[in-house]
Formats: structure tokens, sequence, C-alpha cells
């Protein structure tokens, strides 16, 4: 799957005789419960009978809920005593359990998710059903253990040892943003204020990914007037003036052979956004191989520094990062 991931950025400079205040609210209203989109089920090995397989659920969620566990069928007759988690990606931390058909994962500590969130779990430990046959897996999300939404796999076919075994791996991506929205409060005459956000990519294409970015402006009006507070033009260790810039820090396990690419490789350094109304984006990272069972992290400052010379006013804007996964 593709991830599109999108946050606002909310930042505001208010300029006020003696006093300086600042109030941003950010809400947002669940949606009707719907059907999962992009359910992938898949298995380590589809033979018959055989102990200590893996399983992976994989999907992207369509309703805003605070998901408290997610349930996933399997086929009668698979033994499931002593699995374990191997990975998730989109959810918080959690413990695994088995009875029946049905594998839950619980959720310590309950979690808000956004529609449109690709979610992994896999797990180890299954010991697959004896019968042959094509089987699909049900996936649901739970709130307070009422069922939000809902979705089915693609079959998996499993057979005797006596024929040949054929094992489908899905594509897969899973991108996180750990911060949707922030807020910068640069007081004018001050000091640069930032704050960074972390992004993780995990994903199976065989000849990596990249991860590029753009802004859609970050601006202000009053009245007839716009006021945009400009994206630094030229890379530097230093942050202009009435400039919006990122640096960013690359954390990965190696096997993804990431790299940062261009003037977000230089430590320190911050760089402006490409503009999104322009169809321009910067190419932030590179990678040639999957990243194998631990995600990419990405950690985005984002920061700004003002004087009087930037108009007073709540400035919005939205910044794009488009992860393109290549298989």
């Amino acid at each position: 799957m593709r991830g599109w991931v999108s946050r606002i950025v909310r930042m505001i400079a208010v300029a006020a005789i003696g006093t300086t205040a600042v109030i941003v609210l950010a809400t947002e209203a669940p949606a009707s419960a719907a059907t999962l989109t992009s359910v992938g089920w898949s298995v380590s090995n589809s033979e018959t009978g055989l102990a200590n397989v893996t399983y992976a659920w994989d999907f992207t969620t369509a309703t805003l809920a605070s998901l408290s566990s997610i349930t996933m069928t399997i086929p009668s007759g698979t033994a499931c005593s002593s699995i374990a988690i191997v990975s998730v990606y989109g959810l918080g931390a959690g413990t695994l359990s088995c009875s029946g058909t049905t594998v839950t994962y619980a959720v310590t500590s309950v979690v808000s998710v956004a529609a449109g969130v690709p979610i992994y779990i896999s797990a180890s430990g299954f010991t697959n059903t004896s019968t042959a046959g094509s089987y699909t897996s049900a996936v649901t999300t739970l709130a307070a253990g009422l069922s939000i939404d809902t979705g089915t796999s693609s079959s998996v076919s499993f057979g005797s040892s006596g024929t040949q075994a054929t094992v489908v791996i899905p594509e897969s991506l899973t991108f996180t943003n750990s911060t949707p929205s922030i807020m910068l409060l640069p007081v004018p005459g001050g000091p640069a204020v930032s704050q960074a956000v972390t992004l993780s990519i995990a994903t199976n294409a065989g000849q990596g990914y990249t991860l590029a970015a753009s802004t859609s402006g970050i601006t202000a009006t009053s009245g007839s007037h716009t006021y945009t507070l400009a994206q630094q033009a030229t890379p530097s260790t230093t942050l202009g003036t009435n400039r919006f810039a990122a640096t960013v820090t690359l954390t990965t396990a190696g096997t993804s052979l990431a790299a940062l690419q261009g003037s977000w490789g230089t430590t320190g350094e911050y760089v402006g956004y490409a503009s999104s109304s322009s169809g321009a984006t910067y190419t932030i990272v590179t990678a040639t191989a999957p990243t194998g069972a631990t995600a990419d992290q990405l950690v985005v400052t984002d920061a700004t520094q003002v004087n009087n010379g930037q108009p007073a006013g709540t400035y919005t804007g939205t910044i794009t990062y488009v992860v393109t996964p290549t298989y």
C-alpha cells in the first residue's frame, strides 16, 4: 500500500503591548463505522500442521476512534497457545491473546487513531490448521469492546506436505506520524522555537522507498491581506529571521540502506520545504532495500524565528509527506 500522511502545522505569533496570549484548539469528530481498507493477511509458511509459523495482518482504518483492541480470525484447528508479538506499527504497546479462532491484540493504553492510518500486526508461534483449503481472515477494530470497523482479507491457501505450497506475500508499507499537529509560539525578536515530529517507515518493498515532503505554505489572513511566513530559501546551519525550515535526523537498523539526500544530509542544516502548489517535492530519504523487522525513523524538527517585520497573526499550513515504495 502507499502511504500519504499529512499533518497540520499551526503556528501563532501574536504581538501585543505588554501581553502575548495564544490559544489553539484542534478537535476531530468521530466518523461513522465503515469498512477497513487494504486488509491483508499472510503466513510465513502455509504447510498444514506446521508449527512455529508467523502470521501477519495489515489494514487501513476507516473511522476515527479510541481503539482498545483488534481482533483477527484464524482457521479452525489452528493452535495458538504459544503465540507472541513480533511487530506492531500504527498502535501503542499491547498484549496478544487467542481463544478458539480469534486472535486479540489489546492496546495497553487506549489510543485515538484517525481514519486512514495503516496498521500492521505480526505474531509468531502459530501451528497451522491440519485441514487443507483456502481461508480468509476477518479483522475488526474495537473501542471499549464495541465493534468500530471490520474488513476481510484476501484468501491464504494451506496445503498438506504432500502438495506444493503457495505463499503469497502482500505488498506492505506502514507509515506513522507521531505528531499530526504542532504549534510554535515565537516571540518577535526572541530566539528560534522548534518542535520535533517522528516519522516511522516499515515496508517489505524489495527495492526500498523514497520519502519526500512539500508544504502548502504557512500563511495568515487579516481582512483582505494575506501574510506568508517564508520558507528558508538557502539551506544553512543558521535559521533565517522570519523564515520557516526544518532539520532532520535519520535512524535506521541498516537493512534498508536508507540515507538522507542533498542538504537534508548535513547535520544541523535548516532546509525549507518545497511548495506543493507548484507540484514540487523535496526528497528527504532514499532507501534501496526492505526495512526488515525494525522501522526506519526520521525525526523532523520544524523551527521558526521572527522579528517585528513579520506581521502578527495565526499562521497555518499543511506539510505533506509522500512515501513511495519500489517493490
